[in-house]
C-alpha cells in the first residue's frame, strides 16, 4: 500500500511540473486565474436559465430522492465515459511502466498507484461538473445547504463505486484476452465493454417518468442514493436497501483490489504500417503536410480509436436504428479531431530539422493543419460511409465541416500543450481537466450568445472564433518550439 501512494504521488508530481511549465510565474497565475472564474462564472449563470426549469419540475415532485437520483446516474454515465477516454488515451509503455518493472514492485501495488490518480481526476471533474451546471439551479430553488451536501457526498460515493466496477470489468476483460493472445486487447476490450453498457441499458432503459411515480427506485448507476434516502428520512423501510447497498459498495472496492493483480506491468508492443510506400515531390509545403497525413495515419493509435469509434457507431445504430444519423454525423466530426492530438508529439525529432532548413514556424504550423483537417475529413467520410450514415440536410454537413475544424484546433493546442511522452506518465488526463475545466464553460458562453443573434452575425461570430483558436494554436505552436529548442 506505501509503494503505492509513492506511485500516486509520484504521477501528481509529473502532472505538476507539467503544469508549472505553463505558469511558470505569478502574472501567468494571475491571468489564468482570473480568466477560469470569469468563463466558470458566466457559464454557472447561463446554466442556471437552461436548468432551472428541469430542477423546478424534479423538486415539485412528491418524491425527494428523484433529483438526487437523475444527478447521480448522470454523474455516473459521464464516470464511466471518463474512464473509457482516459484508458484510451493512456499508453501502455509509458516510461514509468517500464521503470517499475525492474523495480520491487509488485502488480496489485503498480496498478493501485496508476489507478488512484484516476480516481482524483475524475472526481475532480464530476464535482466542476456538478457544480457548474445544477448548484446555482440547486441553491436558487431551496433545495437546502444540507441536501446538497449531501447530494455532492452521494455523488462522489456513486464515482468510486463505478470507477471500481468499470476498473473490474476492464482487468477481467483485459486479462481474459492477453491469455488468448488476441491483438490489440486494450482497445478490444474498451469495445466489449461499451457494448456491455449498451446491453445494460436496453433491458434497463432509464425511464425519466418512472422516477417521478414511484416509490423509490434506484439501479447500479444510482445505487448509492440510498444514503441520502436514510439520511433525510424520505422513504419508507429504506435501511434494507441501504444495508444491501453498503454490501455492494463494499464487494466491488474489495473485487477491485483483488482485479489489481489480473493485469502484468509488461505490455506486448503492437505495430500497424499502413501506407508504406509513397513519393515526395520537390515542394517543401506539400511535402509537410503529406507528411502529417502519413506520420498520423501510420500512428497506431489513432487506427485503433478509429476502429473503436467505428465500434460505437455501429452499437448506437444496432441498438437505436437511424433515427441518431444527425447526431452521430455532428459526434463523428469532433471525434476525427482526435488525429490532431498527437501531431506534435509525433513530429518532435523532425522539428530540429526544420530550423536546421530554416523553415519558418508559421509555414509548419500551416502545413500540419492542413495536413490533419484533410486527414480528419477523410476519416469523416470514411466513417459516414462504412457505417451508411446519411442525412438529406445539407446543413448538417456545413456544421459538421465547421465542426472538425474546430475539433482539430481545439486537440492540436491541447496536444501541444501536454505532448504524448512516454517520460510524462498518464499526462494524457490532464488535457481532458483542461478541456472540461476550460472548453465546457466556454462552450456554454459560445452557445448562449449564438442563440441570441441572426444567422449572418452567427457566421461571422463563429468565423472570429476560428481565427482565434488558428492565432492561439500558432502562438501555442511558437512557443512550444521555443521552449524546448532554444
Amino acid at each position: 500500500m506505501k509503494n503505492s501512494l509513492i506511485i500516486s504521488k509520484l504521477i501528481l508530481q509529473t502532472w505538476k511540473k507539467e503544469f508549472s511549465k505553463l505558469i511558470d510565474n505569478f502574472p501567468k497565475l494571475l491571468i489564468l486565474s482570473l480568466f477560469l472564474l470569469t468563463i466558470s462564472g458566466t457559464g454557472a449563470l447561463i446554466s442556471y436559465q437552461i436548468t432551472s426549469d428541469l430542477v423546478q419540475v424534479f423538486l415539485t415532485n412528491s418524491i425527494e430522492t428523484t433529483l438526487p437520483i437523475a444527478l447521480t446516474i448522470n454523474m455516473s454515465l459521464m464516470s464511466f465515459v471518463l474512464f473509457i477516454i482516459f484508458k484510451l488515451l493512456t499508453q501502455d509503455d509509458d516510461m514509468y511502466s517500464t521503470m517499475f518493472a525492474w523495480l520491487p514492485v509488485n502488480t496489485f501495488e503498480k496498478n493501485l498507484g496508476f489507478f488512484l490518480p484516476y480516481v482524483i481526476v475524475v472526481s475532480i471533474i464530476i464535482n466542476f461538473l456538478l457544480t457548474l451546471l445544477f448548484l446555482p439551479s440547486l441553491y436558487v430553488n431551496n433545495f437546502g445547504i444540507g441536501n446538497i451536501l449531501l447530494t455532492y457526498l452521494v455523488v462522489n460515493l456513486q464515482v468510486i463505486l463505478i470507477l471500481s466496477l468499470a476498473n473490474i470489468i476492464y482487468n477481467t476483460l483485459f486479462y481474459l484476452t492477453n491469455k488468448l493472445k488476441i491483438p490489440f486487447n486494450k482497445n478490444l476490450t474498451i469495445i466489449l465493454m461499451i457494448t456491455m453498457v449498451f446491453y445494460y441499458y436496453t433491458i434497463n432503459f432509464i425511464d425519466v417518468e418512472a422516477y417521478l411515480t414511484e416509490e423509490f427506485k434506484i439501479d447500479l448507476f444510482s445505487l448509492m442514493t440510498t444514503i441520502y434516502a436514510a439520511t433525510t428520512n424520505s422513504v419508507s423501510n429504506v435501511l434494507n436497501l441501504l444495508f444491501l447497498s453498503l454490501i455492494v459498495f463494499g464487494a466491488i472496492i474489495n473485487l477491485n483490489f483483488l482485479s489489481f493483480y489480473m493485469v502484468s506491468t509488461n505490455i506486448e508492443k503492437q505495430y500497424i504500417k499502413p501506407i508504406q510506400f509513397t513519393k515526395f515531390k520537390d515542394n517543401i509545403f506539400f511535402n509537410l503536410i503529406k507528411k502529417e497525413i502519413l506520420c498520423q495515419t501510420r500512428d497506431v493509435n489513432n487506427i485503433l480509436n478509429l476502429i473503436t469509434s467505428l465500434s460505437i457507431i455501429f452499437l448506437v445504430k444496432i441498438y437505436f436504428g437511424n433515427g441518431y444519423n444527425e447526431m452521430i454525423l455532428l459526434g463523428s466530426s469532433t471525434i476525427v479531431g482526435l488525429v490532431a492530438f498527437s501531431s506534435y508529439a509525433n513530429s518532435k525529432s523532425y522539428l530540429p530539422l526544420y530550423k536546421i532548413y530554416n523553415l519558418s514556424n508559421f509555414r509548419v504550423h500551416s502545413a500540419k493543419l492542413l495536413g490533419l483537417i484533410q486527414l480528419a475529413i477523410l476519416q469523416f467520410v470514411f466513417i459516414s460511409i462504412i457505417t451508411f450514415t446519411f442525412v438529406e440536410d445539407w446543413l448538417v454537413y456545413l456544421y459538421s465541416l465547421g465542426m472538425i475544424i474546430g475539433s482539430i484546433l481545439m486537440f492540436f493546442i491541447l496536444g501541444t500543450l501536454f505532448p504524448v511522452s512516454k517520460n510524462s506518465v498518464l499526462t494524457n488526463v490532464l488535457t481532458i481537466v483542461v478541456l472540461v475545466i476550460v472548453a465546457l464553460p466556454l462552450f456554454i458562453i459560445v452557445n448562449y450568445v449564438s442563440s441570441l443573434i441572426s444567422p449572418t452575425w452567427n457566421i461571422l461570430f463563429i468565423l472570429c472564433i476560428g481565427l482565434i483558436m488558428i492565432m492561439l494554436s500558432s502562438i501555442i505552436f511558437k512557443w512550444r518550439l521555443n521552449n524546448e529548442y532554444k
